[in-house]
């Protein structure tokens, strides 16, 4: 019990960090780690921010750290995938773009939500990975609070 809650509050800090520098555009954002591969720190920032939603509710709800009915199985299954869509991001990423570099200048510029170009395609991927752990929180609040 002890550990989960130490893992969650861990994940609730780089999410909560990761939301303010990138809202705030700070300019740690933009240091180039790699500058062969334009890989900056805003990107890990970033991708650790992605992680840690799905993270905090796997570590935040008792039934789906320790499923005990097939319906919190069910949860339990389809959120570590939504902790592995998230690890997979970063690279998804840079197979659309073919870049590291995701800053927030040059990605608002480039907002466009069709599948005919490879920016689109990113944010398609960026919104999802964001809005799917979201969506999975509120059918299970909701499925627990029907239980009730």
């Amino acid at each position: 019990m002890l550990i989960r809650k130490k893992e969650f509050i861990q994940s609730s800090i780089v999410f909560l960090i990761s939301i303010y520098l990138t809202i705030s555009n700070a300019n740690i954002l933009n240091i180039e780690i790699i500058s062969s591969i334009r890989l900056s720190l805003g990107t890990l920032i970033n991708w650790a921010g992605i992680v840690a939603l799905p993270l905090m509710i796997y570590y935040g709800n008792n039934s789906i750290n320790k499923p005990i009915l097939p319906i919190d199985f069910q949860f339990k299954s389809t959120n570590k995938f939504l902790i592995g869509y998230a690890s997979l991001w970063g690279i998804v990423s840079y197979l659309l773009t073919n870049t590291w570099s995701f800053t927030l200048q040059e990605m608002r510029q480039s907002f466009n939500l069709s599948f005919d170009n490879s920016n689109g395609l990113y944010w398609i991927n960026t919104i999802s990975v964001l809005l799917l752990p979201i969506l999975f929180f509120i059918v299970y609040k909701l499925n627990t609070l029907k239980k009730k």
